[in-house]
């Protein structure tokens, strides 16, 4: 049984109602796909029960919202009859184009987290994220996100750097905070199947981008405003963890993915690709289907011998395997993409930490 334990569920697949140019989902999105059966979630959250005292789950997609109120309910239902004696973290990650006040006193009710998606202001964001019929998303997210401050739930942001948004940092960075996100963790672009590398921006420009949010963010000095990128490098700075499974080497075992048919994956970057199908709840308990996928965890974190030796290894941790993947054809130890960028941005931040407690003549004890 593991400390704890991240079970990210997929209660309609990939089935989303946006159709995102970058969706790493959209080569295998059913748009038919069903909504996972009462039968399924009650076994997939007793399975839970069984390995880890503390357990986060992480409702993603596609959209899970598409599955409907009552599966939510019928979900936190479940969790308090099989999960008593376990410490329980629920976490949506939504687009949050269908959500209403009724979804909102759910999510104050039971205390659920969740995150969205922005990529900066109105023309960048519907760019790139937008309906099947062409039309934006931001308005529907913005509105949502302002609602769900209202109600003083904390949201959380992915925003995506690409060629859209990467010149403009000062029009991201204040559209974020007047939105009214509470923290934001800033993707790098990366390949996909449907070959997307006329959004990908170059390195340099996007390694530009996150030192310039980092000025600002410093300037600002607003705790009610985070940045997790930053937050990583601060946390290694004084000798902790990185916040992110991305960024810490080896941490792809505590987690997890089910989709809505009860097919298991490592994650829900892999999920529907038949070649990372650890096997189906149905067949085997869970335990057992995490017990038999240790070699397949064991390829998945596997890097090349240079990153081991880097000095930034430790707040990097070589990268997300998925996006590793894809940037070596096929193999996970070939690197990853976003090497240099982060390697200019760990810099450029551990400079500054460095020069303020000298400043401030505090006694440093940070290691690289």
């Amino acid at each position: 049984m593991r400390r704890k334990q991240t079970i990210i569920i997929l209660p309609v697949g990939e089935k989303c109602n946006l159709s995102c140019s970058y969706c790493y989902h959209s080569p295998i999105r059913d748009q038919g796909a069903k909504v996972m059966s009462k039968e399924m979630l009650k076994r997939i959250i007793f399975a839970a029960s069984k390995t880890s005292g503390k357990i986060t789950f992480l409702w993603h997609g596609g959209e899970p919202l598409l599955a409907g109120i009552n599966y939510f309910e019928t979900a936190i239902k479940l969790q308090n009859v099989f999960l008593k004696e376990k410490i329980i973290k629920n976490i949506i990650q939504s687009n949050l184009v269908i959500l209403n006040e009724k979804w909102i006193n759910f999510l104050v009710e039971n205390k659920i987290s969740i995150s969205t998606s922005l990529d900066g202001p109105k023309e960048m964001h519907d760019s790139n994220r937008y309906f099947p019929s062409g039309r934006g998303s931001f308005e529907q997210v913005s509105t949502n996100i302002r609602k769900l401050r209202s109600r003083k739930i904390r949201v959380g942001c992915i925003t995506l750097i690409t060629k859209t948004n990467v010149k403009y940092p000062e029009k991201v960075y204040e559209t974020l905070k007047n939105v009214g996100v509470s923290s934001v963790a800033f993707h790098f672009c990366s390949e996909t199947e449907d070959c997307i590398s006329h959004l990908i921006p170059t390195q340099k420009a996007g390694a530009n981008f996150l030192k310039r949010i980092f000025d600002m963010w410093t300037l600002d000095d607003n705790p009610d405003f985070r940045i997790r990128n930053f937050e990583n490098i601060i946390r290694h700075f004084f000798n902790g963890r990185p916040l992110d499974c991305a960024s810490s080497y080896n941490s792809c075992p505590g987690f997890v993915a089910i989709d809505q048919l009860g097919d298991v994956y490592p994650c829900n970057r892999f999920a529907g690709r038949k070649d990372f199908l650890i096997g189906n709840i149905l067949d085997k308990s869970l335990s057992t289907l995490l017990y038999e996928a240790r070699p397949l965890y064991k390829k998945i974190t596997k890097i090349k011998k240079e990153c081991l030796k880097c000095k930034w290894f430790g707040l990097c941790g070589g990268g997300c395997a998925y996006e590793r993947l894809f940037f070596s054809n096929g193999s996970f130890d070939g690197g990853h993409p976003d090497c240099e960028l982060k390697k200019e941005l760990f810099s450029y931040v551990w400079e500054y930490l460095e020069d303020f407690y000298k400043s401030e003549k505090l006694n440093f004890k940070g290691t690289r």
